[in-house]
């Protein structure tokens, strides 16, 4: 949850030149991914900037989670990418405002 002062958490997949673009809680990031049938995802050259702040814990892990992550579900506004069978590594809503 984003405080008055934090902002939040997003990631934006672009379709032209398969451009992920991000926000982690301190620090933008980029990169690219590959969506392939049956439901696979792709994240790859993950790079962000690199601003020291308390919630670097909280960066790394959803850095880890795009890099893990290869296949996800798309239900309504909701996309949740998963690694494999196993419980869901990330979870995002869409915001079609901004």
């Amino acid at each position: 949850s984003a405080g008055p002062d934090k902002k939040e958490v997003y990631i934006r997949l672009k379709k032209e030149g398969n451009l992920l673009q991000g926000f982690a809680g301190c620090n933008g990031f980029g990169g690219q991914y590959a969506i392939e049938d049956g439901g696979k995802i792709s994240f790859t050259n993950i790079m962000g900037t690199m601003m020291a702040c308390d919630r670097t814990k909280d960066e790394n892990k959803l850095y880890e989670a795009l890099r893990e992550c290869n296949n996800y579900i798309h239900l309504g506004k909701k996309l949740i990418l998963n690694k494999g069978k196993k419980a869901p590594l990330a979870r995002f809503e869409a915001d079609y405002a901004k």
